[in-house]
């Protein structure tokens, strides 16, 4: 998956351009958007591995919610 597949999934978990640079604190807003318009098609190992890391995070605290069970009445 490249850089700008996990900012799209990443967007698609909820958060923006601006959170997603707050969460890795090494790049700013624009960079997250030049990154997701391809305008950076090849960003450096450390933000891609940062996305990626940020993504598994992400994704491993949403699947570990437990299903939400509704009392019989």
């Amino acid at each position: 998956m490249d850089a700008r597949q996990i900012i799209d999934e990443l967007k698609a978990l909820g958060l923006t351009e601006y959170k997603i640079a707050k969460r890795l604190g090494t790049v700013s807003q624009s960079t997250v958007n030049r990154i997701a318009t391809g305008e950076t098609p090849n960003p450096s190992y450390r933000v891609w591995r940062q996305l990626s890391e940020l993504l598994a995070e992400l994704t491993i605290a949403r699947s570990a919610k437990p299903p939400l069970v509704r009392a019989s009445a």
